[in-house]
């Protein structure tokens, strides 16, 4: 990425050239599986860590549990969680010394959880308590500041890391328009950035969860926001599940692109392309300044807004010209639930000239692979240690020694198989996914944990939600991690075997569908913006419940 700041703000980290999307960090979501997926996936999309508290770093004797990077890591940014300004310091310290890939430190106010905000007195608790926040930040920035980075690291703003922040736009009762400009007029003397998820939090009576979909957005509060601070770049987070939501909102309903799904479900309230050759005509240009929020018709546009129509009263207008330091957007769940749609974001966001995949096919060999090179199999080894965390053990196996369960499912790459041998051994992955096999490292004992299991598979559980097999997959993905015959030969092969016994040939290589097409054919069935928010919470709540794991989006 290519930081210019030409703005005279030596804070700012201005980038020139377009909009930006971030993946939001979600704990015991946002692990370096996740990341590394959704990587393979986009190569310009900004994607965070979950959040890491400031004390376990500052203390911590084995820092790359936490911050370790991958060789293809491409833009990344670390959110710290804390209120303890020395430690907020040391671990920043820390990330500047060892850990250059980092383009950008994020301070957390937004997380509303009792363990967070509730017992720990940080996250979304700060935005009562900012002279606190304020000394952390100014320490964090003073910290950040006296670390210079060599001539050649990128994504550095004259030569310091960006601090920044990730609220929202209240907190319990806290929660009017003068107490968000006088809390952001604050933090503007040590912060210039600002993530702001658009709807207030209740610390008492909401769980994390709720806290996503009770309280209704406010876009417009976030798109005012940007007017008042010209200085300041702002990023919406909230409620997006969509690319073309998430374009309609960073580059505003004015650019000449398709209307959004969200407008297509009322004929009222069509966002249709404003040039000339328009197959909407006037009028539906006149619905077009009427449903996208400008300055000029604010008054249309509050919460409870009667616009927009949603069942919490949410305002999620797009603005009609994005305001420019409006610097992007942040999708969080929709790259939980349905990671695929993210294949499009370097062509559609970005305008690249192609997508790094084409097909499921390729997303998957991909991930595979780094499976099967971060957590190696254990199934034909004598070595007694444990495969629990990165890195894994490194123990030399020969190429072609396999077990009796792995043996058919790369037997397949060691050479090109004969057209009966391509069914044989189809036939053999299906009768070893199904029903297992005893092998020799029974003896031995389990060698990769359950958790191991979880962290890799957890990511790719919504690869092909809304189609066929997406259900028998997850199943599957769940009972092979759970086989302790199987375990030892690596998430890698788990994830083979899954496939092989789960979905069909013919969805595994067909080409994703672009978000231009996929807008137009399915704009009645697809989830919109309109909908309000969290509206694949059905299969999301399944996808934590298989692998144990909660999602808190923080």
């Amino acid at each position: 990425m290519r930081y210019n700041n030409d703005s005279g703000n030596d804070d700012v980290g201005c980038i020139n050239m377009g909009k930006e999307l971030h993946i939001a960090p979600m704990l015991d979501v946002s692990t370096r599986e996740f990341r590394q997926l959704m990587r393979i996936l986009s190569k310009r999309s900004i994607i965070w860590t979950e959040m890491v508290v400031d004390e376990t770093l500052a203390f911590c004797e084995d820092p790359d549990h936490h911050l370790g990077l991958d060789e293809e890591t491409g833009p990344l940014i670390c959110q710290l969680g804390g209120n303890h300004a020395t430690w907020s310091g040391a671990a920043v310290r820390l990330i500047c010394e060892r850990y250059s890939q980092y383009t950008e430190l994020n301070f957390n106010m937004d997380c509303p959880s009792q363990r967070v905000s509730g017992q720990r007195q940080f996250g979304a608790v700060l935005m009562k308590q900012v002279d606190t926040a304020i000394h952390v930040l100014q320490e964090m920035k003073t910290q950040a500041a006296s670390c210079c980075f060599s001539e050649g690291s990128t994504g550095k703003t004259n030569g310091r890391i960006i601090i920044s922040v990730k609220t929202r736009i209240g907190i319990d009762d806290w929660d009017d328009w003068d107490f968000l400009v006088s809390f952001i007029s604050r933090l503007t003397h040590v912060c210039q950035r600002f993530y702001m998820h658009g709807r207030k939090c209740l610390l008492q009576g909401l769980n994390p969860a709720q806290n996503r979909s009770v309280p209704p957005l406010n876009y417009p509060w976030v798109y005012r926001l940007c007017h008042l601070f010209p200085h300041c770049d702002f990023y919406l987070n909230g409620g997006i599940h969509t690319l073309r939501d998430a374009k309609c909102i960073a580059y505003g309903t004015a650019l000449p692109v398709s209307p959004p799904l969200s407008s297509l479900s009322s004929p009222s309230l069509l966002i249709p392309s404003p040039h000339p050759s328009s197959a909407h005509g006037d009028n539906d240009t006149n619905r077009s300044t009427c449903r996208s929020w400008n300055r000029d018709r604010m008054e249309e546009h509050q919460v409870p807004c009667q616009v927009c129509q949603t069942s919490n009263g949410s305002c999620t207008a797009p603005p009609l010209e994005a305001p420019g330091n409006l610097r992007g957007v942040m999708m969080g769940r929709a790259a939980m639930d349905d990671p695929a749609q993210f294949w499009d974001v370097d062509r559609y966001m970005f305008g690249d000239d192609k997508n790094p995949c084409r097909n499921r096919h390729q997303v998957l060999e991909l991930y595979c692979t780094y499976l099967e090179r971060t957590y190696p199999r254990r199934c034909c080894d004598t070595d007694s240690r444990l495969t629990t965390r990165i890195p894994a053990p490194k123990i030399p196996l020969s190429p072609n020694q396999y077990c009796d369960i792995c043996k058919p499912i790369y037997y397949r790459y060691d050479k090109a198989p004969t057209e009966e041998e391509e069914q044989g051994s189809n036939d053999a992955i299906h009768m070893a996914s199904n029903k297992g096999a005893i092998i020799l490292y029974k003896e031995d004992g389990v060698k990769i944990s359950s958790r191991v299991m979880d962290r890799s598979l957890k990511p790719i559980l919504g690869m092909f939600y809304n189609l066929p097999g997406a259900k028998v997959f997850r199943r599957r993905c769940h009972e092979l991690s759970r086989d302790l015959r199987v375990r030892n030969c690596g998430p890698g092969c788990v994830l083979r075997m899954a496939l092989a016994s789960s979905i069909s040939p013919h969805i595994l290589h067909q080409d994703f569908v672009p978000t231009i097409q996929k807008e137009s054919s399915s704009a009645a069935t697809m989830p919109s913006l309109l909908q309000g928010d969290d509206s694949n919470d059905a299969d999301s709540s399944f996808l934590s419940h298989v692998m144990e794991i909660p999602p808190v989006c923080c």
